[in-house]
């Protein structure tokens, strides 16, 4: 099984369009073949699909046997400060500077690791 996560603005009524996989099919290691099984999750991680390719090129993949999930929405809110916030990317929990949107750290897989790697990026007080 193939994981994606989803760009930002991306709603699952998108995967019915094969062209939102251009920038994949152009990365011979990412590309996607026929007969990949594709899990893709939400970007706002209210929703998780799978499907199977159907065909592939250059230009995009079809997508068939498409099954939508709809998620609860967290109860939890994401820490974030006036600096960093903790976002969830499909995979992993990361920290991105807010002001320029960079990825801060490798990720983690949980929330509470993301949070500790957070406080690691402010300097330590010496007494």
């Amino acid at each position: 099984m193939t994981p994606c996560s989803a760009p930002s603005g991306l709603i699952a009524d998108d995967l019915k369009q094969r062209g939102i996989w251009d920038r994949a099919q152009r990365n011979p290691i990412k590309a996607l073949r026929p007969y990949d099984t594709v899990r893709i999750v939400g970007p706002d991680q209210t929703w998780t699909a799978t499907a199977l390719v159907a065909e592939s090129d250059q230009s995009g993949a079809a997508l068939v046997d498409v099954k939508i999930v709809q998620l609860p929405p967290t109860a939890r809110q994401l820490f974030r400060d006036s600096t960093y916030a903790v976002e969830f990317d499909g995979f992993k929990f990361i920290v991105v500077r807010i002001s320029d949107g960079r990825r801060m750290t490798d990720g983690a897989s949980n929330v509470e690791q993301a949070e500790r790697d957070l406080r690691g990026l402010y300097p330590k007080r010496v007494t």
